[in-house]
């Protein structure tokens, strides 16, 4: 399965169906990468967590605690085996050291450097004990990496904590005890050193970073895009002041976290510390937790994908085809001097090849172009194409350039070839005489009564099923967008809308567009952007016209992997091996 999206730039990624890869795994430069993350509740008692998968030599990283309980504490490992590990709360001797309920998040990754997205990544353990060692990194990084450390043994049952202080090359690493005690016996310190970036990595949204400035004081932090169902990780950089101290967090939203810097009073009450660095990780799991809802696992992102431009040109609507041995993408464009809104008079549907989706796509032609009069002489974008026996059909949206249509000035139509793609050029098409095929309602009034777009069609059972987008504006001449569905017995109709029209209506001021809908023989299944939030997101029904949110339904964000060009989610499609 691969979804694609656009906006300025058509980003292609790959993701995993439940049975099989689609495509090709990154080629690393080193290994794969091996990890997992996890989060959970414990207190001062020995909790065992078991693995998902089995490592080689796993490094555990599992801080910073949550703030339910005010006592020092921190976490304390023990038992890392190849399939497990075992943890607690652990306060500081000179406390009752019982501790109340907190949330932890971990990571879990086997010893080794790896690359992800060109992101240098390094993992590994060594010994030490209360006196500082300094550690080379086994690769050169570009930047200076954010790291984490972690005592993986409990060889000395005194409370401690790992401090370090990292450089571009390496980086120092004592453990310490609380300030009345002092020396500690060797343990056992697993690392891990990844450089700062935002990288997707199979079911993760992975941010690292670093935060300047955290003292004994509490610090709010924003994670600059939306991380939900977030899982934070975070270890001090520096050492700049040398009172034992361990980091806690609260109040962890999608959005941000409060963070600061926690001293024990062993020695005497005083908890001020100075500013430290904070490394980070926050993390987003893009898969839903529930094994049954396959349709989200399936939808997990791939770090290989490949992004189609074509230089002067604004490049919308993907749909890919395969056939015959080679890729299509069918795609709509506009010449990038008519502006963002020159998709309505200047637009153009077009078919680009490719042997191989990551390695790109090459323009082959131009298919259809607005007609010289009629409904659609101002513009055509937002193609859809069915598949009927041995031909093709080409449903769009067509915008009226010279207002003979008016109020309707964007309605949908179809056209049709039995051409193989690969000879498809800008005579393959011929428009049905029937044209439009849906047109907005009778009154501007109506859900559909501005325009109507988006259509997203299906064939079953000899019936031509068209779900598509109405538009109308509420009374401050706002556009509010809605899901319509209408019938017909030949692909061009005629086309019989639901009497019942508007399907689904969300809460939202602006609505719901851009459908793709498909049938897996559970259920229906539809992918679409959410104009209120600039979400993707994916709903389900048991017949096509009674629709619900699917479990986790946010399948994209405003903000992308792909760049600058690439900052909303537009016209979904998901491809089908």
């Amino acid at each position: 399965m691969k979804l694609f999206v656009d906006k300025k730039i058509i980003p292609l990624f790959l993701a995993l169906t439940l049975v099989s890869v689609a495509g090709k795994a990154l080629a690393l430069e080193t290994a794969q990468a091996n990890f997992e993350i996890g989060q959970t509740t414990l207190n001062h008692n020995w909790k065992k967590i078991s693995l998902s998968k089995n490592y080689l030599n796993p490094v555990v990283i599992a801080q910073p605690l949550s703030y339910n309980g005010s006592d020092p504490a921190h976490i304390r490992l023990r038992n890392v085996t190849t399939n497990s590990f075992e943890m607690k709360i652990e306060e500081w001797s000179y406390l009752d050291r019982t501790h109340t309920q907190e949330t932890i998040s971990y990571i879990v990754v086997d010893s080794g450097v790896y690359e992800i997205n060109g992101l240098k990544i390094e993992a590994g353990t060594l010994i030490t004990n209360d006196r500082w060692k300094n550690q080379i990194f086994r690769q050169n990084f570009s930047v200076k990496p954010i790291l984490f450390t972690q005592s993986q043994t409990d060889n000395d049952s005194e409370p401690v904590v790992v401090r370090n202080k990292v450089g571009l090359g390496g980086f120092d690493v004592r453990l310490q005890e609380e300030e009345a005690k002092g020396s500690h016996s060797s343990e056992i310190i697993g690392y891990l050193a990844i450089e700062p970036g935002t990288i997707f990595y199979n079911e993760e949204k992975i941010k690292i970073g670093c935060i300047g400035g955290v003292t004994d004081k509490w610090k709010t932090f924003s994670f600059g895009s939306a991380f939900p169902s977030a899982i934070f990780i975070a270890n001090m950089q520096t050492y700049n002041g040398p009172d034992t101290a361990e980091l806690r967090y609260a109040n962890l939203t999608e959005s941000s976290v409060q963070i600061k810097v926690e001293e024990e009073q062993s020695k005497d009450a005083e908890v001020s510390h100075t500013k430290e660095d904070v490394g980070y990780i926050v993390i987003s799991k893009l898969i839903s937790q529930d094994p049954t809802n396959h349709f989200y696992d399936a939808l997990r992102v791939f770090e290989n994908y490949s992004v189609y431009s074509e230089p002067g040109y604004y490049v919308w609507d993907p749909q890919v085809i395969f056939d015959n041995g080679f890729y299509y993408l069918i795609y709509s464009r506009w010449p990038e001097s008519s502006g963002w809104g020159g998709y309505r008079t200047n637009g153009e549907i077009c078919v680009a090849k490719s042997s191989d989706p990551v390695k790109g796509f090459v323009h082959q032609a131009v298919i259809l172009k607005a007609a010289n009069v009629g409904w659609d002489d101002g513009s055509v974008h937002s193609a859809r194409l069915l598949k009927d026996g041995n031909n093709w059909r080409l449903y769009y949206v067509g915008f009226d350039a010279d207002g003979a249509w008016a109020p309707a000035y964007k309605q949908i139509g179809v056209a049709t070839t039995s051409e193989a793609i690969s000879d498809w050029n800008i005579n393959s098409f011929t428009r049905s005489s029937k044209n439009p095929i849906i047109q907005i309602g009778a009154d501007q009034t109506l859900w559909n009564g501005w325009s109507v777009a988006n259509p997203a069609p299906l064939l079953e059972n000899g019936i031509y099923k068209l779900w598509f987008k109405g538009e109308t504006k509420n009374a401050n001449g706002v556009i509010v967008r809605n899901l319509g569905y209408a019938t017909a017995t030949s692909w061009d109709g005629p086309y019989v809308q639901y009497e019942k029209n508007p399907l689904l209506v969300t809460s939202g001021t602006l609505g719901i567009e851009d459908y793709f809908i498909w049938n897996d023989g559970i259920s229906y299944k539809m992918v679409l952007k959410n104009v209120d939030t600039l979400r993707g997101e994916w709903y389900q029904s048991s017949d096509g016209i009674n629709w619900s949110a699917g479990p986790n339904n946010v399948i994209a964000y405003q903000q992308s992997q792909w760049g600058n060009d690439a900052q909303l989610v537009d016209r979904p499609f998901v491809y089908f091996d």
